[in-house]
């Protein structure tokens, strides 16, 4: 998949695009279906594929206090729309002039002249332009004024459920990663460095590697069985049993993300980064009478993980 930076270096060769336009945080179930469409469009007509995204989010320029956490960095989303047999994405920067753009000006730099779109799928929900005053019927007056075809894609579902972005970040703050996952067809994932902690998992037989903040979305509170790999140490994923919580037993106040590698025999990885991809949720986070009792249910939540992750081989 081409990945190109703004619309202005598009190539003047440049063939005519099959265009979808959108966020695409989580390319979940809902999105992977407009990549299929736009794909099979494109083949037929031979034309490219192309998805527009902007970097960052819209709504942090705009209204930062309404933006979402995001499910998928850029990084990370380009890799999911690979897989999706993309032609290409382009990526254009959010500005505060941009956010100025009309709904005609919004068209005719990025549709008309800058991706020279003849067709456009969008979700039944797009907007467009300044204060999103473009909508969809008035993005097909436009069509039919600059010569390109626009179809809509309704609500999707799965299992009965509404596929959006939306939801799905509903289901991970609430915990039920494994909902969110079968909507995602993926797993959730999180990335971060490992840091030094206090040392205390090592001197109660658990040694954890201390994650710092991710730049994604952290599902709520609790224990987790994920599956871990340590970047640049190993190309395994390894059983893994998270916690995200204050540690209530030892008076925590800030919240911290401490995942315990099930037999891990890599060594030392301070500083390496790391990457968690959520499975399921054991349990709640809580606070013991003592040390000892929280030993006894790591062990258990170790057992649970286990034969969690199990099931997925």
């Amino acid at each position: 998949m081409e990945i190109i930076k703004g619309v202005h270096n598009i190539d003047s060769g440049w063939n005519s695009a099959v265009l979808s336009i959108g966020n695409f945080d989580g390319v979940h179930l809902a999105h992977k279906n407009i990549c299929g469409k736009i794909r099979e469009k494109a083949e037929s007509e031979r034309l490219k594929s192309v998805i527009l995204t902007f970097d960052p989010h819209p709504l942090s320029i705009v209204a930062p206090e309404r933006c979402p956490s995001l499910m998928t960095t850029l990084s990370e989303k380009i890799k999911r729309l690979e897989n999706e047999g993309i032609d290409a994405m382009v990526v254009e920067p959010f500005t505060q002039k941009l956010s100025s753009f009309s709904p005609e000006e919004f068209v005719t730099t990025y549709i008309v002249h800058g991706i020279r779109a003849k067709h456009v799928l969008v979700g039944f929900n797009f907007h467009f332009g300044k204060n999103r005053e473009g909508n969809i019927e008035y993005l097909k007056t436009l069509g039919n004024e600059f010569d390109f075809l626009v179809d809509v894609f309704e609500p999707f579902s799965f299992q009965g459920k509404v596929v959006s972005s939306t939801e799905i970040r509903k289901m991970l703050t609430s915990g039920s990663v494994a909902d969110a996952n079968l909507l995602l067809g993926a797993r959730h994932s999180l990335e971060g460095f490992v840091e030094r902690g206090d040392g205390r998992g090592s001197k109660i037989g658990f040694p954890t590697a201390n994650i710092s903040p991710p730049l994604t979305l952290v599902p709520s509170m609790g224990v987790y069985a994920c599956w871990s790999k340590v970047k640049s140490v190993s190309s395994e994923f390894l059983p893994t049993v998270l916690n995200i919580g204050n540690r209530p037993t030892f008076d925590g106040q800030n919240v911290t993300i401490e995942a315990h590698l099930i037999n891990w025999e890599g060594g030392d990885i301070y500083g390496k980064e790391i990457r968690l991809e959520f499975v399921e949720r054991i349990r709640d986070e809580m606070k013991f009478s003592s040390v000892e009792n929280l030993v006894q249910q790591i062990a258990l939540d170790v057992e649970q993980a286990l034969t969690i992750l199990r099931k997925e081989n």
